[in-house]
């Protein structure tokens, strides 16, 4: 025993160094495959996919196109400069979970495209977690970008990118586009931040679905035009939710303005806040008009969710169709292609749901089905709710029910509007909650075999409240 205890105790510690393995200096993907040094703690067994093994205390260089870097949960960590990865004209690299903090950038694309940078956690770099520089055509999702001076950045001629499922929190600058176009940022949460989304000589990026909330200024904008934002939620800023500066030409509705200290500066700017009429214009909390009338001039007899008088944001610029309710957006898959189907709300809408129902047996000359929209309303306050469906997803006839009684014709009306294509119901309902159910009454004459098909649930990936 006394001549193997020393033997087994120095296996201990082998093991127990072997498992704290780190490398401590600038570490190269060659492009032909090869890890340099070899000792890093990456590992390789086809050359595509690479796995982090261990902590880094240093740059990962990646020369190598079409690959995989999986950081398994592992750091990569800087000491207050250079970059955590860096990838110069490289395409195609998938970069997944992986903690990269305390370099100057957290991950450096140049003139590099058509990668994917997902579930990674980016935290305390001292400039930038995501800097984008030339680079077109990129995936930033699903990552974790806390207390960075700029969490996202796509930087001159960095167009096309999509930036979306983000978490970006406590930045300086959330998220800045600086001469660059194109780019969708959608379904992102960004909060805590000095400037939520920071725009300076971009045109043409589709700011939508977002939820900014708690940041000092929500979207700041300067020396750009023709952006479309749309259908985001900024809520609870602490300045303004957004800034305007020299900045004109954008399309800007859908949005949900709630409980911010300011809403809306702008300094040599004139931009559109609606989308015409049934669609309508922004939810403004401090809106204290009211909803009697409808139609274009809000001239005609009952409600429509649209405000009958405008929101004033300054001499250039008014919403001429204010939302009497919250804004929210229920995408549907349905035949190879998604369609939209949008609320208007002065109640909480949850357990959102689109299906395909069969109806009975023995129909010729194909199967019995039939599409219905089913969600629950609750709220303390008498409710309203208007819905707008492509009527290629609900066409023909159809019946409402509240509840599961058929809900009486002085409870809901179809507002009448030009568009073919679009159905706008508008539904009222005492206070409390209900469950409403729109189901088709036409035939589907072929459509799979199989009995029920519930195509879409969404009980939202955030609150559909007025809080």
């Amino acid at each position: 025993l006394m001549t193997l205890m020393p033997i087994f105790m120095s296996m201990l510690v082998v093991a127990f160094e072997i498992r704290k393995v780190e490398a401590s200096r600038t570490i190269y993907i060659k492009a032909d495959g090869s890890v340099d040094p070899p000792t890093a703690p990456i590992s390789t067994i086809d050359n595509v996919t690479y796995t982090l093994t261990g902590n880094i205390n240093d740059s990962i260089v990646v020369e190598r196109s079409n690959i995989v870097i999986n950081g398994a949960g592992h750091t990569v960590q800087g000491s207050g400069s250079g970059n955590g990865l860096s990838l110069s004209g490289i395409s195609n690299v998938r970069i997944k979970k992986t903690n990269i903090k305390g370099f100057s950038y957290g991950i450096n694309l140049y003139a590099s495209s058509n990668n994917n940078i997902s579930g990674n956690n980016i935290a305390e770099n001292v400039w930038r977690g995501i800097w984008l520089y030339l680079s077109s055509n990129n995936i930033i999702s699903g990552n974790n970008i806390v207390n960075n001076m700029y969490g996202i950045s796509p930087y001159i001629s960095s167009n096309n990118n999509s930036i979306h499922g983000n978490n970006i929190v406590n930045n300086k600058f959330g998220m800045w586009l600086y001469l660059s176009s194109d780019n969708n940022i959608s379904g992102n949460i960004i909060t805590e931040n000095d400037r939520g989304i920071m725009l300076g000589g971009s045109f043409d990026n589709n700011i939508s679905g977002n939820n900014i909330w708690d940041n000092d200024n929500g979207i700041w904008i300067e020396y750009s035009f023709e952006n479309t934002i749309c259908g985001n939620q900024i809520t609870k800023c602490t300045s303004y939710s957004m800034r305007f500066y020299d900045s004109s030409n954008h399309s800007i509705s859908h949005n949900n303005f709630v409980n911010n200290t300011c809403q809306i500066y702008a300094y040599n700017s004139v931009n559109t806040w609606n989308d015409g009429y049934p669609s309508g214009g922004n939810y403004w909390s401090n809106y204290t008009g009211v909803d009697l009338h409808s139609g274009p001039y809000q001239n005609e007899t009952g409600s429509d969710g649209i405000g009958d008088t405008p929101y004033v944001i300054d001499s250039n610029n008014t919403d001429n169709y204010p939302l009497q309710g919250m804004f929210f957006d229920f995408p549907v898959d349905w035949a190879d292609r998604i369609y939209h189907l949008t609320t208007i709300c002065n109640s909480t809408v949850s357990d959102f749901q689109f299906g395909v129902l069969f109806v009975y047996p023995d129909h010729a000359p194909g199967p019995p089905w039939t599409t219905f929209i089913l969600f629950n309303v609750s709220g303390d306050a008498a409710g309203f709710c208007r819905i707008r469906i492509p009527k290629d997803v609900l066409d023909g006839d159809y019946e409402v029910t509240l509840d599961g009684f058929s809900m009486p014709s002085s409870m809901w009306k179809e507002l009448p509007i030009s568009d073919n294509a679009t159905l706008y119901l508008y539904l009222t309902y005492p206070p409390d909650s209900h469950k409403i159910w729109i189901k088709g009454t036409t035939i589907i004459p072929e459509f799979p075999s199989f009995m029920i098909c519930l195509l879409y649930t969404s009980p939202s990936p955030r609150d559909r409240t007025r809080s």
